[in-house]
């Protein structure tokens, strides 16, 4: 016999006991439609305290539910009843559950609507069998930083579930709520554990990074435009951190400094020199411009002439 005939099987047996067998339909039950069997699943049979907590969130208003949706959840339950698996405390509120299934089936087949007083006493065993289940949430959930976390994401569902239920008491609404809320920070204090934390401004890395670069004690005189400027990016780069040493960042900022006055000073000498070779040029060709012969220049133009060819040579 395979498994699922077995509980098919124990499901029938508990259907006949509990006096709920009928030899014929009735005509408001050929109405309603079909019946509908709830077979159990391979997952529910291997985790059947998941399966049993996620029915009694699912079947927790009776009474929005249709004949059919009932029958089909007391036939579910009965049949989730039949594994071995189960906690203590799960079969306790699943076995609540059933019987409270069982019983608003009976009343819509006595007539629908009962008297004031019988309705009154099964609000208030609803009501009971609500602040039962919140009594032992309680109990299993206990100290929230004890639990796992699966446990705990279970507790925050469970919870929030018994704070939906209108007839949870005034005390136990507020534990419970007090246990979810405990159950969240303690879950977002874990996340905030496991996430990478974020090293500090002004770190190790780059207090290395500026004595390296302080270990460099060429002049800025000594080097090429190429390594100057690397020099001087390098130095601008580790003086972004504001968080850097104070006296690191001082040394730092001194050798930028010289740095950057070098390599202004070459520039300038650079286009200094270049305007010199333009105005040379200038001279140049004014000098050769002048095709007077030597012989008719006085001798002024012709040390005027001397010497501005002098110059030039001179000059390169």
């Amino acid at each position: 016999m395979t498994p699922r005939t077995r509980i098919i099987a124990c499901s029938t047996f508990a259907l006949l006991a509990g006096g709920m067998a009928f030899s014929a339909p009735s005509a408001a039950q050929q109405q309603a439609g079909p019946i509908v069997v709830a077979e159990l699943t391979q997952q529910q049979i291997n985790r059947p305290n998941r399966a049993a907590k996620a029915f009694l969130r699912r079947n927790v208003f009776m009474q929005r539910m249709s004949e059919q949706q009932l029958r089909a959840a007391l036939r579910e339950g009965r049949d989730l009843l039949t594994l071995d698996r189960l906690e203590k405390s799960v079969r306790f509120n699943l076995q609540n559950r059933v019987k409270a299934i069982q019983e608003e089936l009976q009343n819509r087949r006595a007539g629908g609507q009962q008297p004031n007083q019988n309705q009154q006493q099964d609000n208030n065993q609803q009501a009971g069998n609500i602040n039962r289940e919140a009594r032992q949430y309680l109990r299993s959930t206990g100290n929230v930083r004890q639990l796992n976390d699966r446990q705990l994401v279970n507790a925050i569902q469970e919870g929030r579930t018994l704070l939906q239920q209108q007839d949870l008491r005034g005390n136990l609404q507020r534990q419970v709520r007090n246990t979810v809320q405990a159950a969240v920070a303690e879950r977002q204090r874990r996340q905030q554990a496991q996430q990478p934390q974020q090293p500090p401004a002004g770190d190790a890395g780059m207090e290395t990074a500026a004595r390296r670069l302080l270990n460099d004690t060429r002049p800025a005189s000594a080097l090429r435009d190429p390594q100057l400027r690397n020099r001087l990016e390098e130095a601008r780069r580790i003086m972004r951190d504001r968080s850097l040493n104070r006296r690191l960042f001082a040394q730092v900022r001194r050798m930028a400094r010289l740095d950057r006055d070098e390599l202004r000073s070459r520039i300038a000498q650079r286009d200094q020199n270049r305007t010199e070779r333009l105005e040379d040029r200038q001279d140049a060709r004014q000098l050769l411009s002048d095709r007077r012969p030597a012989s008719r220049l006085n001798d002024a133009q012709l040390q005027a002439r001397i010497t501005s060819a002098r110059d030039l040579l001179a000059s390169g």
